[in-house]
């Protein structure tokens, strides 16, 4: 719109430069043709009643008719004005004062083409010749003298210069607004792409199964325009999108159903496996070699039983798997956490930080425990000995707060942005492999799935010497 605006006021611009220098040198030259007819036609009343030069000093310019309105005449004999007259623009006819006619001998150019005389205000476009000539080329009698005012014509151009200045403006302003109009009404329909954008972009496209039903309406559709085309671009695009989001919706709940019943067939045989091993490495007369193998059997079985634990409850919170919502403390969940986490993990310290009064949370207490348990376990086993881990609780306007920090060597940054997501985890493989108690990863990402299903949240901020896992969930007055 600016550079429409701005294009056409150039335009204009130009006419108008144009047509105002075309119309000065029309107007001058009229100027000008109308001054050398006032002086011809002088010379003829004058040879009319005037036989030679001596008589030519005689003669009266008041028996001349003024050429028009705003005009004079003069006849100049040596230094010296012997008759004039004046016909200004409101028909005053009058002689030259005595100051004009001093102007008028300051200006006088004979035989010289035209020159201007100013009267006051006035400025009169002027020529003059002599009566006669003698042999040799020289005026002689006198000279007569015409002018016509230049004024009118610059009065002319000035109103000629409002009017096409403003006749400039105003058909720029009108153009403008009729050209936004008509670009906006053809711009409406990218309104509306857009607002179809936004909407899907404010979808949760990465959760769950997502209906998503946004179009650009069919009457914002059409080939023959730019905005139509991008309408329907869009369109096909958002019909790739939900056959795509719905493919891979199926896929993953073929993935959790799999991971389920997989899970949930696992736990059996492993238990076998688990209690056989146990068994027979506890028997008498087993080779100290076998009951080694037995011993590792049993402790492998119940790391595999672990994870089969782990995928078992992620399938069912992704299942949509409602949680118990009940009244839980806390306080007494951090103080039994810590304990077991103390008999568990001895080589590190473990501070409990609690208020005076019960930190009372609305979750539930089976998944809340879990979550503890995890952050704990997460922070010793990720941690070197002699590492100080402080749980503790506490409110925070209308929630209550878990927060696991440990003083270790910290998350990598690298690690930070996916620590919540399923099998990501924070050391080498080499390293994981080398524990004793060997994750797979999955402790967190059930963390992130019970605050999600807690309607909580969970955070964390990690720097060399400090680690902070925060787990945030209603509290019991919110």
């Amino acid at each position: 719109m600016a550079v429409i605006a701005g294009l056409l006021l150039i335009a204009t611009t130009i006419v108008v430069s144009v047509s105002t220098v075309i119309l000065s040198a029309n107007l001058n030259r009229q100027l000008d043709d109308s001054v050398a007819l006032a002086l011809n036609s002088g010379f003829t009343s004058i040879e009319a009643d005037v036989d030679d030069a001596a008589a030519f000093a005689d003669f009266s310019v008041d028996n001349i008719y003024p050429a028009s309105a705003g005009s004079f005449q003069a006849i100049v004999v040596g230094d010296e004005v012997t008759s004039s007259a004046l016909l200004d623009q409101d028909y005053d006819y009058r002689s030259l004062s005595g100051p004009e006619q001093q102007r008028l001998l300051d200006s006088l150019q004979p035989d010289a083409g035209y020159f201007v005389v100013e009267f006051g205000a006035d400025r009169y476009r002027s020529l003059a010749a002599y009566y006669a000539y003698d042999d040799d080329g020289n005026g002689v009698g006198g000279i007569f003298v015409t002018g016509i005012q230049e004024n009118p014509i610059d009065s002319t151009i000035a109103v000629f210069l409002v009017s096409a200045i403003a006749t400039a403006l105003l058909v720029t302003i009108g153009a403008a607004l009729l050209a936004y109009r008509i670009v906006r009404r053809a711009m409406l329909p990218l309104d509306r792409v857009v607002e179809v954008s936004d909407q899907v972009a404010g979808m949760p496209l990465s959760e769950g199964a997502i209906v998503l039903d946004r179009r650009v309406p069919g009457v914002d559709l059409d080939e023959g325009t730019e905005a139509g085309r991008v309408g329907l671009a869009l369109n096909r695009l958002l019909d790739n999108v939900e056959t795509s989001l719905d493919a891979r919706h199926r896929a993953e709940e073929a993935m959790r159903r799999f991971v389920a019943e997989a899970s949930h067939e696992l736990r059996n045989p492993l238990a076998s496996i688990r209690g056989y091993a146990e068994h027979f490495a506890a028997s008498d007369g087993v080779p100290d070699d076998a009951r080694t193998g037995f011993v590792r059997v049993a402790a492998e079985s119940a790391r595999l039983g672990a994870l089969a634990d782990e995928l078992l409850t992620l399938a069912k919170l992704d299942a949509g798997r409602v949680l118990h919502r009940d009244t839980v403390d806390l306080s007494l969940l951090v103080l039994e956490t810590v304990a077991d986490a103390r008999m568990a993990a001895p080589e590190h310290e473990w501070r409990i930080a609690l208020p005076d009064r019960p930190v009372l949370a609305i979750a539930d207490e089976a998944a809340l425990r879990q979550v503890l348990v995890n952050l704990c376990a997460n922070a010793a086993g990720h941690t070197p000995a002699g590492t100080t881990v402080t749980v503790s609780a506490r409110d925070d306007g209308g929630f209550a707060v878990l927060e696991v920090a440990d003083t270790g060597p910290g998350i990598p940054p690298s690690t930070l942005p996916v620590i919540f997501d399923r099998f990501s985890q924070g050391e080498t493989t080499a390293a994981i492999r080398s524990r004793k108690t060997g994750s797979a990863g999955l402790g967190l990402a059930i963390v992130a799935a019970i605050a999600k299903a807690s309607d909580g949240r969970i955070d964390v901020t990690s720097i060399p010497g400090e680690t902070v896992f925060r787990f945030t969930v209603p509290a019991e007055d919110a």
